[in-house]
């Protein structure tokens, strides 16, 4: 298992010695139910697993259960779909902003914060994997709803991102979102 999580390490995100850093306290009144729909990828960390890809959105398709299914899509440098799917799954008696995600690709569950949102307009997530004192590996993403975010609250989110989480700013990319054809929302 640790092999896995040092590949996972080795494939994307911003890797180093140490412990993930505790999360800030959920806001009062975070309803999770309200994040689902399609996410644009505005901003992302650097990494190999998501090198090249454009056109990047993610969807939270809310299941009865409360929990969701997952579409990520995405079009690679060669002009080909990439489409992931896996599931989110609210962490009983855990901070009502954790997702436990699993993916097609990933297939380990990993802890996925929304750190921000308005629900309607941007979001900003975060992930963290830790094997203290091996490595954390860490991930962060600002979202939209549209395939564009204006300046100013980009600029808050990444900020955010930077401070509150430790992301490096350097790790930090926009994703190229122009010249899109989309799949279909789920």
């Amino acid at each position: 298992m640790i092999s896995t999580l040092i590949l996972v390490a080795a494939l994307a995100g911003s890797a180093y010695s140490g412990s993930c850093p505790t999360p800030p306290p959920v806001p009062a009144g975070f309803d999770i139910t309200k994040f689902g729909g399609r996410w644009y990828e505005v901003v992302r960390t650097s990494g190999f697993t998501e090198n090249g890809l454009r056109c990047v959105t993610a969807d939270f398709i809310l299941r009865s259960d409360g929990d969701f299914n997952t579409t990520n899509s995405a079009i690679r440098k060669n002009g080909e779909a990439a489409i992931e799917h896996g599931t989110a799954n609210r962490v009983k008696g855990g901070p009502a902003d954790e997702l436990k995600m699993v993916s097609s690709t990933i297939p380990l569950p990993i802890a996925f914060y929304i750190v921000d949102t308005d629900y309607d307009t941007y979001a900003a997530a975060y992930t963290c994997i830790g094997v203290p004192p091996l490595f954390t590996y860490e991930t962060a993403w600002v979202f939209s709803r549209k395939n564009t975010l204006d300046e100013a609250t980009t600029k808050r989110l990444t900020d955010l991102l930077t401070s509150k989480y430790g992301i490096y700013e350097s790790s930090l990319e926009v994703t190229n979102q122009t010249d899109c054809t989309y799949t279909p929302f789920p």
